[in-house]
């Protein structure tokens, strides 16, 4: 009690504290108010306050009262710290360390804004490759090719989401097209230097195809629509050789061309 006491005292001696700046002025603006303040900070506690008008033996005066919740705010904002990383948790893919498909539905949700692309990527042959080598080295192909993903993504909040097995959903907030397809090339070049080797494919290595949308190509931008086309675009690339992306009326060829000539 003495010890609560000493520190009340040294929060509102006033006369003794004046040059020490201990008493913060959103406490001398809450009782001249007359403010009541859930939360108020002082120095580095905090308190519950309310202050009313009283009259004290025939002089108008102003009675203010605090409650030291500093223990009570440290345990809320641990408590936040604790779910918040489990949120974010909640929303990564255990495997490659990208987040999955409950973030992507979230910032949908929240929205993406009215100037965005999308990419769907997909590792070719995966399916063969994980059969030919077995799931362990699958697991490992997935690993490297979403660092490979993480690696080459813009600085900033675009989104990089495992969307199901060996298929990834890029969001680049306020993004170009151009910018779009450069963040692909990027990606690709990452992947086929990371030479991860299937005699089976036509290339002799692993690569990735992408389709990718733009919402300028949309007057209404619904997100089932915007997904749909990039994923139509993505088995348009694989149905015309694979390792390489399809936008709108362009296929990029000519860096994927250079890199496995």
């Amino acid at each position: 009690v003495g010890s609560e006491m000493c520190i009340r005292d040294r929060l509102l001696d006033v006369d003794s504290l004046l040059n020490s700046n201990i008493i913060s002025n959103d406490l001398f603006v809450a009782i001249n108010t007359l403010s009541y303040k859930e939360k108020l900070a002082i120095g580095e506690s905090y308190f519950r306050f309310f202050a009313t008008q009283i009259d004290w033996n025939g002089k108008p005066s102003k009675l203010a009262l605090l409650i030291d919740i500093t223990n009570e705010v440290i345990k809320e904002n641990t408590l936040l710290e604790t779910l918040e990383k489990a949120t974010d948790e909640s929303m990564t893919d255990k495997l490659t360390g990208l987040y999955n498909r409950r973030k992507l539905d979230q910032a949908v949700k929240s929205g993406l804004g009215d100037n965005f692309a999308v990419i769907i990527a997909d590792i070719d042959w995966f399916k063969l490759y994980n059969d030919h080598y077995g799931h362990s080295s699958g697991d490992l192909c997935l690993v490297e090719v979403a660092q490979a993903i993480k690696d080459n993504l813009r600085d900033g909040d675009d989104l990089a989401i495992r969307y199901g097995g060996e298929e990834f959903v890029l969001v680049l907030f306020n993004s170009t097209l151009c910018q779009a397809e450069n963040v692909a090339n990027r990606i690709q070049a990452a992947v086929v230097d990371i030479a991860i080797g299937y005699s089976e494919s036509d290339l002799k290595h692993l690569s990735l195809s992408f389709g990718i949308t733009h919402s300028d190509e949309f007057i209404y931008l619904k997100w089932p629509d915007i997904l749909e086309l990039a994923d139509r675009r993505l088995y348009q690339a694989k149905d015309t050789g694979r390792a390489k992306f399809v936008s709108s009326g362009a296929t990029g060829l000519a860096e994927y061309v250079s890199i496995n000539s």
